[in-house]
């Protein structure tokens, strides 16, 4: 009864418990993200096919190692790009890119082959246990010759191998149905059954490696037997272990659970929850794979089982068992599972290797692990998957891969549009032919927050002259007009810059010639890449000495006539010219738009302002739906907001002012307000005019003495 109402006045102590005045409101860290982040498409050994944010050894845990070795057939001028720019720090968005005769998944299906005919019995001990003949170890028939009416049976191991028609998962796996199979005694015909299938979690042949061993433990076993399951759930409990290897020629070892375990318990009774762990579930569809991935975990980066896909034929099982133990259960002795008058334990009944719990063999039930195509269940047979493939990984079509999927940032119902999760701020042209050029620049038509700098080579093309690159330049220039920034303020496109000339990166084992964007990128990786969001000014390279080139040999053109260098300036091309006899510098780094007396026709002032429409969709973030602040109060906290989120950033380049307001129209309509971001920055310096003046010595000698 409670005493936290006084009802009278009765002598008594009114308990009304503690009240807890320590906590606190949370403060919830946002989620760092550098203004330099790089969207970039990859051929892969695994991993997932949406964008994913990745850095450090994060990129080779989601994508394999292989992904990044610049020998392996993986390997294009946009995995140059990612080794680069990670080497720096420096976060970057990565897709997948699939050939289309790539697949199926690396799959297998297990299944029971089951055979309805006569049992032979042989002669036991008092336990149960067979009795062996000392000669040849093997078992003695019992006198008379006896038989029982049961089940001989086999596992079978298969994979798909091929997905003509590119179907989907669920389309291909776990549609798998009984067929006929190859055992007969003369007058039956056995049944294959599909037990269990499992397939990888994306595309590739790595996944040939991958497998699973599983078996029914006894009491036998080193690792013992959960007998407690088989108590309390009436479920026998078998186990499994996730294997991989490095290839086809080496051993396998077993994989980690998430937890740290070597291995799995599972039944194969649909929703069972296991007392002795705190009513965790055990039935195989709940446990595998999740005991091997974390996806739901949104603070930590995804990771997959290599095999990820499952599907238990359930109604196969539940059929099976039930004869099984129907046939069997007459049959109790000291070594069974069977509860006298018991009429629910089918599921404790070991149909993986024919024994129950302490080891004594079934009498009806006999498997035959020497028979043809048959695999043995036990702790150390490995069932690898099967028939993965990567198709074909060339970079003429993944140069086609990579158009189809850049145009979707043209596509205003594209998830591409969703800014908070699709963050990168920037696309490099690491090579593409001009086809898939010009699709980049449609990453400018929608988003407001990307630019794209793209170069005038095409990887594995013809070397060009000074005309040529100013020619494909005028093209690409063309392409970008068609994105102007913004048609509300008529402002053309400014966020789109053009890098020409080509050579040979130093110190790589990618032996094309690639275009000088890989230099540029990198600088921009080591000066606004950090996970912090804050652009190091000892790196900026808008002068010397961190604007020379120190990458590149052999670079195709250094040196450019005055005149040239005029027609060039007109159509946004960038290039470095000569700084000494032995290093290339780069000038400036100006942006296809067209008013040099702007401050939007530089490169830092572009990715600038990128940042600052990221800054923008954030505090609209943190303030939609808010009803307890007045307009006043509304336009002072984003406003500071937007400097929170802005000061101490830009290397102390520019001055950000938020000028948040309400509109009159904002006014009447009370659900929005503007605003206003300004951005103050420096014009580039690009032209020095030089003269000289020759005086005399005395005129020098006489002004000092003035």
């Amino acid at each position: 009864m409670s005493n936290t109402t006084i009802v009278n006045g009765a002598p008594m102590v009114r308990s009304l418990g503690t009240q807890d005045v320590s906590g606190r409101i949370q403060v919830v860290d946002p989620e760092v993200i550098p203004t330099h982040l790089p969207k970039v498409y990859l051929y892969a050994a695994k991993g997932p096919t949406g964008p994913q944010l990745v850095v450090g050894g994060g990129r080779n845990q989601m994508f394999g190692d292989d992904t990044f070795d610049l020998v392996m057939p993986f390997a294009t001028h946009q995995t140059v790009l990612s080794n680069l720019v990670n080497a720096q720090g420096n976060a970057q968005m990565i897709e997948r890119m699939i050939p289309v005769d790539a697949g199926p998944k690396a799959n297998f299906l297990l299944s029971l082959d089951v055979l309805p005919t006569d049992i032979v019995q042989y002669q036991r001990d008092a336990s149960g246990n067979y009795i062996t003949d000392s000669v040849t170890g093997l078992p003695i028939p019992v006198t008379p010759a006896a038989s029982l009416p049961g089940f001989k049976v086999k596992w079978v191991l298969s994979s798909i191998t091929s997905n003509p028609t590119g179907l989907p998962d669920l389309e291909l796996f776990g549609q798998a149905t009984q067929t006929p199979g190859d055992q007969t005694d003369g007058v039956e015909q056995s049944v294959r059954y599909p037990i269990l299938q499992v397939w990888a979690s994306s595309v590739g042949a790595t996944f040939n490696n991958s497998g699973l061993r599983i078996w029914a433990p006894t009491e036998g076993n080193s690792a013992g037997i959960q007998d407690g399951i088989l108590a309390n759930n009436k479920a026998y409990p078998f186990r499994m272990a996730a294997i991989r290897r490095l290839n086809a020629n080496s051993t396998a070892r077993i994989v980690e659970a998430e937890d740290g375990s070597p291995g799995l318990d599972f039944v194969l009774k649909e929703n069972q929850l296991n007392a002795l762990t705190g009513n965790a579930r055990i039935s195989l569809a709940d446990v595998y794979p999740a005991a091997y991935e974390e996806l739901q975990d949104l603070r930590f980066q995804p990771k997959y089982a290599d095999l990820s896909g499952v599907h238990v034929y359930q109604a196969n099982i539940d059929e099976l068992v039930q004869r099984f133990y129907e046939a069997e259960v007459a049959n109790r002795d000291a070594l069974t599972d069977w509860t006298l008058g018991a009429t629910d334990e089918a599921y404790k009944f070991n149909f993986l290797s024919g024994v129950s719990s302490k080891d004594g063999p079934y009498y009806t039930y006999v498997i035959d692990n020497n028979a043809a195509g048959s695999v043995r269940l036990s702790e150390s047979t490995n069932l690898f998957a099967a028939g993965g493939s990567d198709g074909t990984l060339s970079e003429t079509l993944f140069d086609g891969l990579v158009a189809s999927a850049v145009a979707e940032y043209a596509n205003e119902t594209s998830e591409l549009m969703d800014t908070a999760y699709n963050v990168e701020s920037i696309i490099w042209d690491t090579g593409f032919t001009l086809a898939t050029k010009y699709e980049l620049c449609k990453a400018l038509s929608i988003r407001k927050d990307i630019g794209v700098v793209l170069s005038t080579y095409t990887v594995g093309g013809q070397q060009m002259t000074s005309a040529e690159d100013h020619s494909i330049a005028v093209a690409l220039r063309t392409r970008l007009q068609m994105y102007p920034d913004s048609d509300y303020y008529g402002t053309p496109v400014f966020r789109g810059m053009i890098i020409g000339r080509n050579g040979i990166l130093r110190d790589s084992q990618y032996k094309k010639r690639l275009p000088l964007t890989l230099e540029l990128a990198v600088k921009a990786a080591k000066m606004m890449g950090a996970g912090n969001g804050i652009w190091k000014s000892e790196d900026l390279f808008d002068k010397h000495p961190n604007s020379l080139l120190e990458m590149f040999n052999d670079v195709n053109i250094v040196y450019t006539p005055a005149k040239q260098r005029n027609k060039d300036w007109d159509v946004g091309l960038n290039y470095p010219i000569r700084f000494s006899r032995q290093q290339l510098f780069f000038p400036a780094l100006k942006t296809v738009y067209d008013d040099d007396s702007s401050v939007l026709n530089s490169f830092f002032v572009m990715m600038a302002c990128i940042e600052i429409q990221k800054v923008g969709e954030r505090v609209h973030k943190y303030f939609s739906g808010v009803t307890s602040l007045t307009n006043d109060q509304l336009l002072d906290r984003v406003n500071k907001k937007v400097e929170e989120l802005t000061v101490g950033r830009f290397a102390n380049m520019f001055k950000i002012v938020p000028a948040a307001m309400m509109t009159d129209a904002d006014v009447s309509r009370d659900f929005s307000w503007t605003l206003p971001i300004k951005l103050y920055a420096n014009g580039m310096k690009t032209v020095q005019t030089l003269s000289i003046e020759a005086r005399r010595m005395a005129d020098l000698v006489a002004a000092n003495a003035s």
